[in-house]
């Protein structure tokens, strides 16, 4: 599960009750903690919406064991269960983590956290559950209307070429992030047409390193990593 915006309400017709897994570093900075950013609702609305449908009434939380402290951030466990006791939600609060599935290897935004193997529980989790009719998906509205493709050059030296495409008129911005997940730059933010466009970064005032691009549209973001070699 990921945190709520308005469009995923439209997007989604819920039928009955039905089990979420769900995790957010509270210094995301893409999507922020707290919301209010492009109509991302805050982390607590969100688990307050599915508490609400699943009729959770009950629920526990712990502080997982800090496995790796050179990771920067650490995490709490929240479950939450239903009127019969049964678990319907997890939630983990991964205490300044960043934009990245905790423990994954690539477009890593921030801190990331390898304190427990997070796909392990999530298989756990959803083997409890039979959530195959639970939710109706209108897979139109869920083709995505923004792309980004891979800078060019890349690994480059000083210049490089951002290409991306819109498929609607959107509120586009074009942040860089380095690898510890500080915005160093903001190529653009204006609405853009649809249509293919270019933008070029010019990182001469920038060390080498590996560094983080993101393509921001209205509620909707894609990244792409890019090395930079001086």
């Amino acid at each position: 599960m990921s945190t709520l915006s308005e469009d995923h309400i439209t997007n989604f017709e819920l039928k009955t009750p039905m089990p979420m897994f769900y995790c957010h570093g509270t210094a995301d900075v893409l999507v922020p903690y707290n919301g209010g950013r492009d109509g991302w609702y805050s982390v607590g609305e969100t688990l307050g919406y599915w508490i609400n449908h699943n009729k959770c009434t009950l629920s526990d939380s712990i502080i997982m064991p800090d496995i790796d402290p050179s990771d920067g951030s650490t995490v709490v466990k929240y479950s939450y269960y239903n009127s019969s006791n049964k678990l319907q939600i997890l939630f983990y609060r991964i205490v300044n983590g960043g934009h990245v599935w905790p423990g994954a290897s690539d477009h890593i935004i921030g801190n990331n956290n390898f304190d427990f193997n997070i796909n392990k529980d999530m298989w756990e989790f959803f083997s409890n559950f039979e959530i195959a009719s639970a939710v109706s998906i209108n897979k139109d509205k869920l083709l995505s209307d923004i792309m980004l493709y891979q800078s060019y050059p890349n690994p480059f030296n000083q210049t490089t070429q951002i290409k991306f495409s819109i498929t609607k008129t959107l509120d586009v911005s074009v942040p860089i992030f380095d690898i510890n997940g500080q915005l160093i730059e903001r190529l653009l933010d204006t609405e853009l047409k649809a249509g293919t466009h270019l933008v070029v970064w010019d990182a001469s005032d920038f060390a080498s390193g590996i560094y983080l691009i993101v393509l921001r549209a209205n509620r909707l973001f894609k990244t792409t990593k890019c090395i930079l070699i001086k």
